[in-house]
């Protein structure tokens, strides 16, 4: 039985062992609790009792004539099979039937039943294609596959030539920010999708939700030590990392027709939405970015951006001495060139808590 008592002395040590050990408690606790699902044919959602005892009419009257041999025998089986593809076909109808009146009842069954439309003539991928290198070398090993992934999809970043001459010492006095509390465990816990694929250590947020009445105490814990030393532990930046084709491309052995995508720590995200939610907080009421900004703020969607651009358009039609001109940039690798030591200074000249910028600095390394 692992001990789950709260930490009381915050070390980076410490720290790191007690994620380790809940990380254990979890993991040994699944094991045991939840049995191994097994895929057979029956786990299929249409495999009613009436669908299965016509299967075994069909395997029986089939068996019988390959044995016997008799017209009579294979006419039997014919019609019995037959049969069995006519009521799947007709219970295949009716669930489709019922799974159009149900989309009709939440917005989240209508866009997946939307997403499977968009996606049942296209059968999912059951490998990757070779791929062509930058000299043109078509690539076939999974190992050479993987090493051409991570040199077109994480590029060195090379910030040398970075302008750091407007980063001086001395920034204004940083906003107080509150410790976390349970409650603020729980919501982050509980607002997350329960089935999402889960990181490197197959936690899933289902495991914290069903045992979230247990193991608040030491999350709480956890979460406040990490702010108050400015650490990011190791298991919270140990990612598992997808391959994911780009949909609606023609050729596929190209491979910045990919993209990645990196799964986490369930309990690490725990903590990453709760720090999320602290920084919106501290923008919104602190005024810390620009009215007009779009991007990462709750309740400013891409509908309010094109309403802010139709209107400035429409300003400049109502004055004539004015024209209207639009500019648009995309920054290739944006997130993943980003410059660390800029990106702290833009924080800190921000008031944004210095021990949040510690963290964040904690989190980007060897991320």
């Amino acid at each position: 039985m692992l001990d789950l008592r709260p930490i009381i002395a915050p070390e980076v040590d410490t720290i790191d062992n007690a994620v380790s050990c809940l990380v254990a408690a979890l993991t040994a606790a699944a094991n045991t609790a939840t049995p191994t699902k097994v895929y057979t044919c029956r786990s299929k959602p249409g495999y009613t009792p009436e669908i299965k005892h016509l299967k075994q009419l069909t395997r029986r009257a089939r068996r019988r004539a390959k044995r016997i041999g008799r017209e009579a025998d294979w006419e039997h089986f014919c019609k019995a099979r037959h049969k069995l593809t006519r009521e799947t076909a007709k219970l295949n109808r009716s669930m489709h039937r019922e799974r159009i009146e149900e989309a009709t009842t939440s917005i989240d069954r209508f866009w997946k039943l939307a997403r499977w439309a968009c996606t049942r003539d296209n059968p999912r991928p059951t490998f990757t294609p070779a791929l062509r290198s930058p000299t043109g070398i078509l690539i076939n090993n999974p190992e050479e596959k993987a090493h051409a992934f991570r040199q077109t999809l994480f590029p060195e970043v090379n910030n040398a030539n970075a302008d750091y001459s407007n980063i001086r010492g001395g920034y204004p006095t940083p906003l107080a920010t509150p410790r976390i509390t349970i409650y603020k465990v729980r919501r982050a816990v509980h607002h997350t999708a329960p089935r999402k694929a889960p990181g490197p250590d197959g936690i899933p947020n289902l495991v914290l939700q069903r045992n979230l009445a247990h193991i608040k105490t030491w999350l709480e814990g956890i979460f406040n030590a990490c702010i108050d030393t400015g650490y990011c532990p190791n298991h919270f930046r140990a990612s598992k990392t997808v391959v994911l084709r780009k949909p609606g491309k023609d050729n596929y052995s190209n491979p910045k027709n990919y993209c990645l995508i990196a799964l986490l720590s369930t309990i690490g995200k725990a903590l990453e939405a709760i720090i999320t939610s602290r920084i919106s907080y501290l923008v919104e009421c602190y005024g810390l970015l620009p009215e007009h900004h779009i991007g990462g703020r709750r309740g400013c969607f891409c509908k309010y951006a094109l309403h802010l651009l139709l209107e400035q358009v429409h300003a400049a039609w109502r004055n004539r001495d004015i024209v209207a001109t639009l500019l648009t940039l995309d920054i290739s690798g944006a997130y993943d060139n980003v410059s660390y030591r800029r990106l702290l200074h833009n924080l800190r000249k921000r008031r944004v808590p210095e021990a949040i910028v510690q963290w964040i600095s904690s989190f980007l390394i060897e991320k």
